[in-house]
């Protein structure tokens, strides 16, 4: 087994995939909660 360290280059595209993701989850959860006050009245 070899030690491995992600070099900084990795780190900051992983960095952004996550963040890409909480900003999808983000319009999701605004979406579905406009939704919701529509329907609910």
């Amino acid at each position: 087994m070899t030690e491995y360290a992600p070099t900084l280059q990795e780190i900051i595209i992983t960095l952004g995939v996550y963040a890409a993701g909480f900003l999808v989850l983000t319009i999701l959860y605004k979406l579905a909660t406009q939704v919701k006050e529509e329907v609910g009245g």
